[in-house]
């Protein structure tokens, strides 16, 4: 095992453990649990430098509920700390749940305050899973990414909100989600607009495509806490986006998932303190969109019908805008698509 954790570890082939009442700072990895199920984990008071849940596989139900991940976990939140956050929240590593390939979980009841990443869902070569005990970076085939529910998911202060990695033909949904990206990023993106930040409350990468996120209530902000983290930045300060996708079409078919495009279907959105032309960015080729059913935008309701939010270079696609159905055959950019 490393020197520095990880602090709980379900060896390979456990099954049936419960974790639960559990309070602990400074941990550099809380949880892990390389293979195994039925796992039950609640009631957890957190906060340290790297994931607080990495599972590298599980192949049956993995159940978290009620976790509170935020600093003052030992001492009360102080602006002494903001360059300490700054650090801690500028690594990727740290994430609050990383999910290589895992069937069927459900996390309900979770606050996050201070991260880099809240979810990390699939691991690819691109992007893949560090087994903290044998150092390995593991990857898997498109169709054994994470799929599950989350429920009741709080991300206040991130750089991601949501990352998705690996694909399946199953779905990940989240139910009444709010997502504040408030943390500035070290790493950029080319897009079809030019460099971007990867800063985004959805970062949907090249082999999410033929995978779909369905979500329901959604809420999505972005702020400036430099009292507590000294890389605070909003998403129009950082050039980030509240969408930001790297999702090229070209992956042939498998079994009968279409890989073309991901789709994220949301049904009632409110995105606040981001303009309209930070909502959406996508990489060149990335067919992939965002639909949302009853938008409310800084206040304002902008509409009941769909919105399409397509990338800039797209040749074709249909677009509701108050009630009218449009083709546009021209690029469009998402201040084109929102209403005023």
């Amino acid at each position: 095992m490393a020197p520095c954790g990880p602090t709980v570890w379900i060896r390979p082939g456990v099954a049936s453990v419960t974790v639960e009442d559990i309070t602990c700072g400074r941990y550099y990895d809380f949880l892990f649990a390389p293979a195994g199920g039925k796992l039950i984990v609640r009631r957890c008071y957190l906060f340290g430098y790297g994931r607080a849940f990495a599972f590298r596989e599980a192949r049956d139900v993995v159940r978290i509920s009620e976790i509170h991940i935020v600093p003052n976990v030992e001492d009360p939140i102080s602006w002494e700390h903001a360059r300490l956050h700054a650090a801690i929240t500028s690594s990727p590593r740290n994430t609050a749940f990383d999910f290589g390939a895992v069937d069927g979980y459900s996390v309900s009841d979770v606050a996050v305050f201070l991260c880099h990443t809240g979810f990390k869902l699939g691991a690819t070569k691109r992007e893949p899973f560090l087994d903290p005990i044998t150092g390995e970076k593991v990857f898997f085939p498109w169709g054994q990414g994470p799929w599950g529910s989350l429920q009741n998911i709080k991300l206040d202060n991130c750089v991601v909100g949501l990352d998705c990695c690996l694909g399946t033909i199953l779905t990940n949904q989240l139910t009444n989600g709010m997502v504040h990206v408030s943390i500035r990023s070290q790493a950029a993106m080319e897009t079809s607009e030019g460099i971007v930040a990867s800063q985004a409350a959805f970062l949907v990468r090249p082999l999410f495509a033929g995978a779909t996120f369905q979500v329901q209530n959604l809420s999505i902000s972005s702020f400036r806490p430099s009292r507590v983290v000294a890389t605070a930045g909003m998403v129009h300060e950082s050039e980030g986006r509240a969408f930001l996708l790297d999702c090229p079409s070209g992956l042939a078919p498998k079994d009968y998932a279409q890989r073309e495009e991901a789709h994220l279907e949301i049904m009632g959105g409110v995105i606040s303190n981001i303009p309209k032309t930070h909502f959406f960015a996508a990489t060149e080729k990335t067919l992939s969109q965002v639909r949302i059913r009853g938008l409310v935008h800084n206040g304002v309701r902008v509409g009941d019908t769909p919105f399409l939010f397509f990338p800039v270079g797209t040749n074709q696609g249909l677009i509701v805008l108050s009630g009218r159905l449009e083709t546009h055959a021209c690029s469009v950019r998402s201040e084109d698509i929102v209403g005023p």
